[in-house]
């Protein structure tokens, strides 16, 4: 990962906001892409917040609190390949979407990690494959998600 001025935040890498921007290694153009090895390659995702999102974003998922399987809703979200799906923090704790079904330090986040999405935080995720893409929480892993890309 690289530290990416502000002024440059939104140029297409995988970015998240904290006290600077961060985003993937050049060559990582969504989900299933590229050989996507080593954490956070393969991603395509961003960080904003609640206020800087229009109200009529699709495929929204609701970050509801540490609920097992109702902590995302929906859950499980179907979308089309090249769609976007947009998490929405509205717990009061920080949360995170992971890609994995466990934590496992060896493949949890390798294809996905948003890092800690605040309150009112919101996390977007372009998906370029079709297939099932399970998720967690870093933080709370009994939180467990899934988004299912079809052609």
């Amino acid at each position: 990962m690289q530290d990416v001025p502000p002024s440059r935040a939104f140029d297409g890498g995988a970015q998240c906001q904290l006290p600077r921007l961060r985003r993937a290694a050049p060559g990582t153009e969504g989900i299933g892409a590229g050989p996507g090895h080593g954490q956070g390659q393969g991603q395509t995702g961003q960080q904003l917040t609640l206020s800087t999102l229009p109200a009529n974003t699709p495929n929204k998922v609701t970050i509801v609190g540490v609920k097992g399987l109702q902590s995302y809703e929906p859950n499980p979200i179907n979308i089309k390949v090249g769609d976007t799906v947009t998490w929405i923090n509205a717990d009061v704790v920080s949360h995170t979407v992971t890609s994995g079904k466990d934590y496992d330090p060896n493949k949890s986040g390798k294809l996905f990690n948003s890092g800690g999405i605040l309150t009112n935080g919101v996390y977007q995720l372009k998906f370029a494959k079709p297939g099932t893409f399970d998720y967690f929480c870093l933080f709370h892993p009994d939180m467990k998600g899934q988004v299912i890309v079809s052609k």
